[in-house]
C-alpha cells in the first residue's frame, strides 16, 4: 500500500492562490499533509494538479515535494471492477466517462490511510450538482451524500473537506 493522502485538484489550486496571498486554513491543511502523510498521486492527478495550479510556485512547490519524497506514486494494485465502475455510475451518477475524477478513486483504494480531501460535491453526492448551492454545501459539510457514504461502506475511503481532513487526520494549524 502507497502511502500518502489523496487530495483533489480544487484544494491544491486553493493552496497555491493561498501561497501567493494571505495564508489561510487551505495553507495549513496541505502543509500538514506534506509533513506528516504526504501525497497520493498518480499520472493523472499530477496532470489534473498541473492544469489546475500549474504555475512556476506550484512546479517549484511540486518537485521540492518529490524531492524530499513528500509524493507517493500509487502502485495500483487494486483495482476498480466493471460491475463496480457501472453501479457507480449508473446508481450513483460518478462521472466516469470524459472524467479524471475516477482516478481519485482508483488511488485512495491503493493507499493506507484511504482519504480524499476535496471541495467537489461529486465525490459527496454527484446527483446534486445541479442541486442548489447551499444543499451541496450542507451535504459536503455534513459528509450527508450517497456517494461519500457508498465510498466509506464500499472501499472503507473517507470523504472530507479541508476542515473535515483537519478533524480526521488531527492536524493542527498551529
Amino acid at each position: 500500500m502507497t502511502k500518502g493522502i489523496v487530495v483533489d485538484a480544487n484544494i491544491i489550486s486553493s493552496f497555491i492562490k493561498e501561497e501567493n496571498g494571505k495564508k489561510e486554513t487551505i495553507h495549513f491543511i496541505i502543509t500538514a499533509i506534506k509533513n506528516t502523510y504526504g501525497f497520493a498521486i498518480n499520472n493523472i492527478i499530477e496532470q489534473e494538479w498541473r492544469n489546475t495550479a500549474g504555475n512556476e510556485f506550484f512546479r517549484y512547490w511540486f518537485d521540492d515535494a518529490l524531492i524530499h519524497e513528500k509524493i507517493s506514486y500509487v502502485s495500483e494494485t487494486k483495482k476498480i471492477s466493471k460491475p463496480e465502475k457501472k453501479e457507480i455510475d449508473q446508481e450513483y451518477g460518478f462521472p466516469i466517462h470524459g472524467s479524471r475524477d475516477i482516478h481519485y478513486i482508483i488511488c485512495a483504494i491503493n493507499t493506507e490511510k484511504k482519504y480524499i480531501c476535496t471541495n467537489d460535491i461529486h465525490f459527496f453526492d454527484p446527483k446534486q450538482k445541479a442541486s442548489d448551492p447551499s444543499k451541496q454545501e450542507r451535504t459536503k459539510r455534513d459528509r450527508s451524500g450517497r456517494f461519500c457514504k457508498y465510498l466509506k461502506s464500499h472501499f472503507d475511503i473517507t470523504v472530507g473537506l479541508p476542515d473535515h481532513c483537519s478533524c480526521d487526520l488531527k492536524i493542527s494549524n498551529s
